[in-house]
Formats: C-alpha cells, structure tokens, sequence
C-alpha cells in the first residue's frame, strides 16, 4: 500500500476506482448551425452601414448592437425581429448576441423607450426614440 499509494482504492465521481480508466474530460461541443430564418431567406447581402447611423461593428454596447439589428430590419423591410431572427442577424453582421442575452438587452432599450415587442407574436421593433438615439451615436 506504501509503495502503491491509495490509488486503488480511490474511487471517481462515476462511481469507478481511479485505476479503472481516465475520466474524459468535458469534451469541446461542436458549435450548433443556425438556420437562415424565413425572414432573410431571400437576402444574399446583409448591409454593415446605413444612411445617418454609426456602422454596425462601432456600436460599442451590445444593447446599441440589437438596436441597430433592429433598424436595419425595419430598412429591410421588416417590422420586427423574434429573438432567433436578431440572434441570427447579428452574428451575420460580426458580433453575435445569443438569444440567451437576447432579452436583458432588450429590457435596457424598453426602458429607454427605444424598442418595443409585439403583443401578438413577442417580436422586438424600433421606436422613432431609438431611431433618434441610434443617429446621434
């Protein structure tokens, strides 16, 4: 036992003594593809400037980042944006928002009044407040 230490009678989380094998470490997982909404399906250029507003990639606050998203929907022709669609979007433009954020950063620009959601189907707009602010960044 001196010799040997106690490594045989260690026993692993699983349930296994430490001899009986390397426990596999927490494996890499294999980023998940994000399918192209309906919304932008058609879409085979997604601008990075628009007319009077900072480019995308200047935007310092992620919140800043969903709201100018969120214009640049509405420039596209599209009045809202679902949580999928904006997570989507930004990461098309560089620097992704993950739908887990998705919603904090969309309650600082509610407060602001700079966006709103839909009561129908919970999708996020722009305000002409958050249009206003967007411009004067």
């Amino acid at each position: 036992m001196i010799e040997d230490g106690f490594d045989e009678l260690r026993v692993k989380r699983g349930g296994k003594p430490a001899s009986a094998g390397s426990a596999s470490r927490g494996a890499r997982r294999k980023p998940r593809a994000i399918p192209v909404p309906e919304a932008f399906d058609g879409l085979d250029d997604i601008p990075t400037t628009l007319d009077g507003v900072i480019p995308y990639h200047r935007a310092k606050l992620k919140r800043d980042k969903l709201l100018w998203a969120l214009k640049l929907a509405k420039h596209l022709g599209l009045e809202a944006l679902q949580n999928t669609e904006a997570a989507w979007l930004t990461d098309k433009l560089g620097d992704g928002i993950p739908t887990r954020d998705m919603t904090g950063h969309f309650t600082g620009l509610h407060r602001r009044g700079f966006a709103n959601r839909s009561m129908g189907d919970n999708a996020m707009r722009i305000t002409e407040q958050g249009e206003e602010y967007l411009g004067s960044l």
